[in-house]
């Protein structure tokens, strides 16, 4: 909290209305905004995306506060990204003596805050990302120092069921080995916060704490991602894998797990601009892919924006033969079956996109998809770290952001088979039905929420989830 009870987002918040009219303007938009890309604060995509758009300055600099809004929201330590954005607008480079009064003002608010709490809650950097399962970074191969699991007994801790689930799955985690330097502030630390136990002597399940911490490894977040560039063909010849995460949360996972594994397969990461989409071609795990954000902003949440971004990706890139939805869904509810931060790794997703709204209730007009034998094969069930589970089963995609507990227990009683639900599965299935090549399509995410109305309560654990399948898809791919 800030000065006098404040949050950051209300400190931020207070300066809004007024930044949007200065950042959309040139010359503080292009140098501006250069600086915020840099330090991480608004994706290459966002920024692509506000570029291409044709609005006005106005608009313009309304969809730069609001991203900045929204990573101060989404951030583990919303006082240390305040102020990143304050460093950026005092900056010598930027500049601008507006923007170094509002850059004053907040870090005025946050720094007095900050003395209040001494002693209490230390300012933390912001990254790195503290999402840890146990006491795992995932840091380079390269690295000579070794790691030994000091949480061993913690295995003995698994209840029954989460045993024999462990034991239907094959591990892939010796692939991504673990570092430890007591010097280095991002190695692992005591994890002795672990997953809330769930299953036997665990009457209510709805009770799950927050997720524990999961390291990154500093130097790999701090590894910058190319600028776009034109591509030798050679360069993009049979790559078969696309991964689509969604929103920023999502791709941020993503591009961790890219970034690692062109560390350990050293090789490098490039970038092309179709149109103003950013697309990553590089290694994820021992596999070659390309990667891109279907939801840059909120309002291209859905299928509509993955449907068109696949499309436009297929289209040009033939050799593409499966599609990887990666990032967040909601589960169908806390059970010892299901707990936040599990994977769901779907054989069919179900299409409540295209329905028929009758008087009396919704039906269903489009036809599911099934998943080939194939591809299910090549993402069948790998064991994860630290008791995440990886559920195979049923997706319903829908176009809407499922957040109201009647609406939930609708759907999956239209969906019995169901075990989760998300919004751009179907739109992806769309897209490979207008395609020569055969493609399939699959959706693996980590459960963020319940939609059940309380997605405040387990905001945290969305970071977390959209680890989890990041991670999963990386070991499938590091095989």
């Amino acid at each position: 909290m800030a000065e006098g009870g404040e949050s950051a987002i209300d400190v931020f918040g207070k300066v809004l209305t007024k930044l949007s009219k200065i950042l959309g303007r040139e010359p503080p938009f292009t140098i501006v905004t250069a600086e915020l890309n840099a330090k991480g604060l608004i994706a290459d995509g966002q920024l692509s995306a506000v570029k291409r758009q044709g609005l006005t300055n106005d608009q313009r600099g309304n969809e730069v506060a609001e991203k900045l809004k929204e990573k101060i929201g989404d951030s583990d330590n919303p006082n240390e990204c305040v102020l990143k954005i304050c460093d950026v607008f005092e900056s010598d480079t930027v500049d601008y003596p507006t923007l170094k009064g509002y850059g004053a003002k907040m870090r005025k608010s946050i720094s007095n805050q900050s003395r209040q709490t001494s002693g209490v809650n230390k300012t933390k950097k912001c990254p790195p990302k503290k999402f840890a399962v146990d006491d795992e970074t995932d840091g380079p191969q390269a690295s000579k120092q070794g790691h030994k699991n000091e949480q061993e007994s913690d295995d003995e801790q698994e209840s029954d069921d989460e045993q024999e689930s462990d034991n239907e799955q094959e591990s892939s985690d010796e692939d991504e080995p673990m570092t430890k330097d007591s010097k280095n502030p991002t190695g692992p630390q005591d994890m002795s916060t672990q997953i809330p136990k769930q299953g036997a002597g665990n009457k209510k399940f709805d009770k799950q704490e927050g997720p524990p911490m999961w390291l990154y490894e500093q130097m790999i977040l701090d590894r910058k991602l190319p600028k776009p560039e034109t591509i030798e063909t050679e360069d993009l010849k049979g790559i078969e894998y696309l991964l689509l995460p969604a929103t920023v949360t999502e791709n941020d996972a993503v591009e961790y797990y890219l970034k690692l594994s062109s560390l350990n397969c050293s090789t490098s990461i490039k970038a092309i601009d179709i149109d103003g989409l950013i697309i990553y071609v590089g290694s994820y795990g021992k596999t070659k892919v390309m990667v891109t954000m279907t939801a840059p902003a909120k309002n291209k949440q859905g299928p509509v924006h993955a449907a068109v971004i696949t499309t436009k990706i297929l289209e040009r890139f033939t050799s593409i033969k499966y599609v990887v939805a990666i990032g967040v869904c909601f589960g169908k509810g806390p059970s010892k079956d299901q707990k936040l931060g599990d994977v769901v790794v779907s054989d069919e997703i179900f299409n409540f996109v295209s329905k028929r709204r009758g008087v009396d209730d919704d039906s269903q007009r489009g036809g599911n998809h099934t998943l080939r034998h194939d591809t299910v094969n090549i993402f069948k069930k790998l064991k994860m770290p630290r008791k995440i589970k990886v559920l195979q089963g049923g997706i319903v995609s829908t176009a809407d952001l499922i957040d109201n507990p009647g609406i939930k227990e609708e759907l999956f009683k239209k969906f019995p088979n169901a075990i989760a639900g998300e919004m751009e599965g179907i739109g992806v299935v769309t897209a490979i039905e207008y395609t020569l090549q055969r493609v399939d399509v699959i959706v693996i995410k980590g459960i963020g929420d319940w939609g059940d109305g309380n997605k405040e309560a387990t905001k945290g654990w969305k970071p977390f989830a959209a680890r989890a399948a990041a991670h999963y898809v990386h070991n499938v791919l590091n095989q």
